[in-house]
């Protein structure tokens, strides 16, 4: 859904903002000078509303996926320590799994389990854990990297 689309299925969809807005404009205690004021600010937060995207991957998608040479510092540490450092660092260690550091990750990549887990295929447990699987792109980039032999570059 996008931008300007989302506003007509936002105020549709929300019996209580439809009432709201009625309320707002048609209210005999609410001054004409009082409306034309409501009336850009309530507009601009439906118009905020429609623009809501949880996919970063989506906002800023170009169409492109580099999985040619990743390095591990580069590519690959980046989104292992935003997406799996907050359970699996040293210092938290959840369910006896630690992925900082290159051999640690290491570990896991050998034995297929964090491909698996990301992918969140059958019997591996999903990752990350209560959140948003990762985007498609970060997947490919780190299978990518798998595939092209799990480099300490």
């Amino acid at each position: 859904m996008h931008y300007l689309c989302a506003i007509p299925f936002y105020i549709g969809r929300s019996p209580q903002l439809t009432r709201y807005i009625h309320f707002l404009f048609h209210h005999k205690c609410i001054s004409i000078h009082m409306r034309q004021h409501l009336f850009p600010i309530l507009f601009s937060l439906i118009l905020l509303a429609g623009c809501v995207y949880d996919n970063e991957e989506e906002l800023l998608a170009s169409g492109d996926c580099n999985t040619a040479n990743l390095s591990y510092a580069k590519d690959i540490l980046p989104i292992i320590e935003t997406n799996c450092y907050r359970c699996h660092d040293a210092a938290n260690n959840f369910g006896d799994i630690t992925l900082e550091g290159y051999d640690n990750l290491r570990k896991w990549v050998d034995s297929g389990e964090l491909l698996g887990a990301i992918k969140r295929e059958p019997g591996f447990s999903p990752m990350p854990q209560g959140a948003s699987k990762l985007g498609d792109c970060l997947i490919e980039q780190i299978e990518s990297w798998i595939n092209q032999g799990a480099l300490d570059n």
